[in-house]
């Protein structure tokens, strides 16, 4: 993975003063991006030096442990020994095969969000708690990456059972309200290193992250919306525990919510449809949400010589749009959103109101170009330059960037 790390060493980040981040990435639909984008942004803020965690809530059957170069301690291990990312592997794949070279029940288990979050058995609730024997403990949580000692990685599990099991919860308001505060208290101690519920505040972490990032299971529903809410959630908690504490400096809690698009328009439309109906949009918002539209086509074969590629042109309204050229296609893309909500809305009192929210989402939709020279992230294949250079000015001029009055404690 540090190939596509070293195609700009150049590129460094570093955060604004006395700032964390907390950014989580979402999605309408699956196969969007929106995993790639999370692990990219992660991957590169750890290789500046930042500490942070992906945090992998994408509990619809995939696991980041399966294609990501993680070391893990498995819950067998003697003195809290880390397996290397080969034997991490090997020991999952045995457990998904049936097979285990150690004798015990859970003798190849490893922890996962899951875990954590279904808090089963009953002790795994009992994972902040200072001296804790809890089978389930942080370090069990926490995976490595290889070779990036920066980032950590809590990942979900693939393992049938584990999904049968959560499956059933990812989309209940009911259960996502409560997965909604286990995940504040996760990432308050990732990002402070003692329990959020400890008024003498002991340290149950060595190391506390400056980002956590967590990706979400795509719809803008359930789970999703149970964690933009937790921007609100911690940002509440954070300013209780400044306006109680004696310390000079606080640090600021910074919220980025990032909902990523593929190019087609009924993804678009749909998302904005429950963007415009939910409680969780709120104007004083302005600022935190970010939409991503990823791996659109900016070129198309000739129909004079297929085998030569040109600027692919989209026509709208009389209008002519070439996609090879950014701020014709945010245009574009704009103007389709747009129209279609006008239609939707038309007939409502709302109606003004509406429309406004979504020019505030999608006036500027950041833009990721996908070429045919486009590789996976998770194949170690060599991506395109440009895909980085996108991303890498994303990272830096829009998520990482605060006003003034941001900047202050």
């Amino acid at each position: 993975m540090n190939e596509i790390v070293a195609l700009h060493p150049e590129s460094q980040f570093t955060l604004p003063q006395n700032n964390k981040f907390l950014i989580t990435i979402h999605s309408q639909k699956g196969g969007v991006g929106k995993t790639f984008i999370a692990y990219y942004l992660a991957l590169k803020l750890a290789s500046s030096g930042i500490q942070t965690v992906l945090v992998d809530a994408d509990l619809t059957g995939t696991s980041l442990a399966d294609v990501l170069p993680l070391e893990a301690i498995p819950f067998d291990a003697a003195k809290g020994e880390r397996l290397d990312a080969e034997q991490t592997l090997e020991r999952m794949r045995n457990k998904y095969q049936g097979r285990t070279s150690i004798e015990g029940e859970n003798s190849s288990d490893f922890a996962f969000l899951n875990h954590y979050l279904l808090c089963e058995p009953l002790e795994y609730c009992e994972v902040f708690k200072p001296g804790s024997q809890a089978r389930l403990r942080l370090d069990n949580l926490l995976w490595k990456h290889q070779g990036v000692q920066e980032l950590s990685v809590v990942p979900s599990s693939a393992y049938p059972k584990d999904v049968h099991e959560i499956i059933p919860h990812v989309y209940r308001e009911e259960t996502t309200a409560y997965f909604q505060s286990r995940l504040k208290d996760l990432v308050w101690v990732l990002m402070h290193g003692w329990d959020i519920e400890d008024k003498n505040k002991e340290p149950i972490l060595k190391q506390t992250s400056d980002v956590v990032i967590i990706d979400t299971p795509p719809g803008l529903h359930g789970m999703s919306p149970a964690v933009i809410k937790l921007h609100k959630d911690l940002k509440e908690q954070w300013n209780i525990v400044k306006d109680n504490s004696d310390e000079a400096q606080e640090e600021k809690l910074q919220s980025r919510v990032v909902i990523v698009h593929g190019p087609d328009i009924q993804d678009l439309v749909a998302a904005v449809r429950t963007l415009l109906n939910a409680d969780w949009h709120e104007p004083s918002r302005k600022g935190e949400f970010f939409t991503v539209i990823n791996r659109y086509l900016t070129t198309e074969r000739s129909s004079d010589n297929p085998s030569e590629e040109i600027p692919r042109r989209e026509t709208f309204n009389d209008e002519t749009y070439s996609l090879d050229d950014p701020p014709q296609a945010r245009k574009y893309f704009h103007d389709r959103i747009i129209h279609r909500v006008k239609l939707e809305v038309s007939e409502l009192e709302t109606a003004s109101d509406k429309l406004k929210t979504t020019e505030e989402l999608y006036r500027t939709p950041f833009l990721i170009p996908y070429t045919r020279a486009a590789a996976s992230i998770f194949s170690r294949a060599k991506l395109e330059l440009g895909t980085i250079d996108e991303l890498n000015s994303f990272l830096r001029n829009q998520l990482l960037k605060v006003s003034n009055d941001d900047r202050k404690t």
